[in-house]
């Protein structure tokens, strides 16, 4: 992400919450369509903040071949007002980065 311009790769994942202190949830699946096992993990950009709103449920984990794995976000905002925070998913010791 570059002065504002998000890349066209890039999937998004919106969450609106009731208030404060209110815990959002969204799940979604990752599809192995490959012929091997691989595993993966997430990476907040920037790295670990402790006042991040945002968290993964499943920050790494192992999807067999062929099948799908549920991602859990969680967004418990503390304050008012639009929060947006970058995540990066890694297929460890594969060129595959979304």
């Amino acid at each position: 992400q570059k002065d504002g311009v998000l890349d066209p790769k890039c999937q998004i994942v919106e969450f609106e919450s009731l208030g404060t202190r209110v815990k959002n949830t969204r799940r979604f699946y990752v599809l192995n369509p490959t012929s091997e096992n691989y595993d993966f993990v997430w990476k907040p950009e920037g790295g670990e903040k402790n006042d991040d709103p945002f968290r993964c449920g499943t920050r790494r984990g192992s999807i067999l071949s062929g099948k799908k794995y549920e991602m859990v976000f969680e967004y418990l905002p503390t304050s008012v007002g639009p929060h947006e925070s970058f995540w990066t998913f890694y297929v460890v010791g594969k060129d595959a980065v979304q």
